[in-house]
């Protein structure tokens, strides 16, 4: 604002005497002119102030209310929590869209001799037969039949065991409860190896989870015809065994 000020008045000295000269002016009427213009360009200076205060108000005022406009606020939701961990009683479901999971039984199979049936297409295919087990739960427990039972497996060139698991289930009230479960087995190899001499590994140290079905016509059973259960496995040398959660 000083430079703008000085260059004016600058200006201002060589205007008037230029005028002066061509005028013919004394020096009282060069002084009173000389004043008139500075009077002129004080209020030209105050006038130049309020403008930019002004602009910079109305700029900030732009500003903020973009700003308003713009700024993305976190909605007020919570995004539904997954827990296979958490327990839920009987009878009650969660409200707030949480998939909880309750335990359904503990299942111990038997295997017996394996029938290596070889290389195929997709893979090595081995059949396990089962020679027993049993199964317990808060709300059903019984036995593992024999008869009809068995792991049917694939390795995958990746590695990865595949286990197609089919079981007749008796309950110790003499119901009859058919079970068939997907499942995938993976790890690293020391601890394959490992499971495959019959060492006891930690279930921790590889991956073994599977999703089983169930099938019933006794009517004391029939709420297993309408649950989704997930297990985790845990391979002994006798058999694996199966932790089953059904989710809520």
């Amino acid at each position: 604002m000083d430079e703008r000020r000085a260059i004016k008045s600058a200006a201002a000295s060589v205007w008037i005497w230029s005028v002066s000269v061509d005028d013919g002016l004394s020096a009282k009427h060069t002084r009173r002119r000389r004043q008139s213009f500075d009077r002129d360009a004080h209020s030209d200076t105050a006038r130049d102030s309020v403008i930019v205060v002004v602009s910079l108000s109305v700029l900030l005022s732009m500003v903020l209310a973009a700003q308003d406009r713009f700024t993305l606020k976190a909605p007020n939701r919570k995004s539904p929590a997954i827990s296979f961990l958490r327990a839920t009683p009987e009878g009650e479901y969660p409200a707030d869209g949480a998939m909880n999971t309750r335990l359904l039984m503990m299942l111990r199979v038997i295997v017996a001799a394996p029938q290596n049936i070889g290389a195929v297409p997709h893979g090595t295919r081995r059949t396990v037969p089962l020679s027993g087990g049993d199964f317990e739960g808060p709300r059903l427990r019984g036995t593992v039949l024999p008869d009809g039972s068995a792991d049917w497996l694939l390795l995958r060139a990746d590695g990865v065991l595949e286990m197609d698991l089919r079981v007749t289930l008796r309950t110790d009230d003499g119901a009859l409860i058919s079970m068939k479960s997907f499942g995938l087995r993976h790890g690293p190899p020391e601890v394959i190896a490992a499971i495959g001499r019959g060492e006891t590994v930690d279930p921790a140290t590889y991956y073994f989870r599977t999703t089983p079905r169930f099938e019933t016509a006794h009517p004391a059973y029939a709420f297993v015809n309408r649950l989704v259960a997930v297990a985790s496995g845990d391979r002994r040398a006798e058999g694996p065994i199966y932790t089953i959660h059904e989710v809520l």
